[in-house]
């Protein structure tokens, strides 16, 4: 049985993906523990601020890295939106590279880029940069266009985008493909594929690469 680590398994995609990997031994990397467990699932409570003190979370088949916030959860300091979703998964990737785990499999976004006038997609461009020159033999790096899925915090201005883009989503075809809307459970499904037979080098995958995988 292979052992996978998760670092964000209570959010949207990774709630999702543990239910796609049942048939695995799941270690939860969590600040909090879950409101329930299943029989492959171990949680380890960990300090994020922290992480290398916890090595066997980065001895694994694979490791999975969906952590992520917003601007406006963090009261608009930016500062702490980039610690959340650029230094942390930047040192998750640092100790699996260190400590023996080849494959890391991590959420980005469309339209990513270091050097995007967007802070948002700026961060998390920079985030993708660290994970590349951390050293793995397997990176996979999924950048799903506007998620589709339950959320247990509220973001209104995503559940308006969520009323309103399946609408316009038969339209979006061609390079469009990749602005469609994507299902969080086809992400999960798309991650524990890759996750199952890896394969060496960095793979950036769009939304319609994404679905294509399921």
């Amino acid at each position: 049985m292979n052992t996978y680590t998760v670092f964000g398994a209570t959010g949207l995609i990774g709630s999702y993906f543990r239910k796609e990997l049942s048939d695995a031994h799941l270690q939860l990397a969590v600040r909090n523990s879950p409101e329930a467990l299943q029989v492959n699932e171990k949680e380890v409570l960990v300090d994020f601020e922290q992480l290398e003190n916890y090595p066997d979370l980065f001895d694994a088949d694979a490791i999975f890295c969906c952590l992520g916030t917003t601007i406006k959860n963090v009261g608009g300091d930016q500062q702490k939106f980039r610690h959340i979703d650029m230094e942390i998964p930047a040192k998750i990737a640092t100790l699996a590279a260190r400590h023996g785990a080849s494959t890391l499999l991590v959420v980005s976004a469309m339209g990513a880029h270091p050097e995007s006038k967007i802070f948002y997609n700026k961060v998390k461009g920079e985030m993708e940069e660290a994970m590349k020159a951390a050293g793995l033999t397997s990176l996979y790096i999924f950048r799903p266009a506007l998620l589709m899925g339950k959320r247990r915090e509220n973001r209104t201005g995503e559940k308006i985008a969520q009323a309103i883009m399946p609408v316009f989503s038969p339209l979006l075809g061609g390079r469009l493909k990749n602005y469609r809307p994507i299902h969080a459970k086809t992400v999960a499904q798309a991650m524990a594929y890759f996750a199952r037979q890896p394969q060496p080098g960095i793979h950036t995958l769009l939304s319609a690469e994404i679905q294509a995988a399921v």
